[in-house]
């Protein structure tokens, strides 16, 4: 049992890293803080930290569920994800706008924000990234 508990603790964190992809967020998160101070940011790693636990608890409880429910498969899922991947990808290639969520998410280091304005904003976008 306790080999069990050991194999999961060890391979659960390595089978999550690529999803997370903390490397590479990193420079987004970076990016979309713009100016805040440094206990600010902290706060709001925190914050996002604790949205993503809970949005992979949920997903790993019920998601199958769901996912029985609408008749979905996993293959359908794979395929789904690889279509979503590739027109992300095509949309940043030929994407010459500025981006608008560097705005939405900090403007100065001077903006004061609200324990209520940290988890509107840590939730949307920077959770989603």
């Amino acid at each position: 049992m306790l080999i069990l508990f050991l194999k999961a603790a060890i391979l659960v964190p390595i089978t999550l890293l690529p999803i997370l992809n903390p490397f590479g967020n990193a420079p987004v998160f970076a990016s979309l803080l713009g100016n805040l101070g440094r206990d600010a940011e902290k706060k709001l790693a925190r914050q996002v930290a604790l949205n993503c636990f809970f949005m992979l608890l949920g997903a790993m409880f019920i998601g199958s569920h769901v996912l029985m429910f609408f008749g979905i498969s996993l293959p359908i899922v794979r395929i789904g994800g690889g279509i979503l991947v590739m027109a992300t990808a095509w949309r940043l290639l030929h994407d010459n706008s500025q981006d608008a969520i560097r705005t939405q998410v900090a403007t100065n280091q001077t903006e004061v924000w609200s324990d209520e304005e940290f988890k509107v904003r840590s939730f949307y976008p920077i959770s989603f990234r």
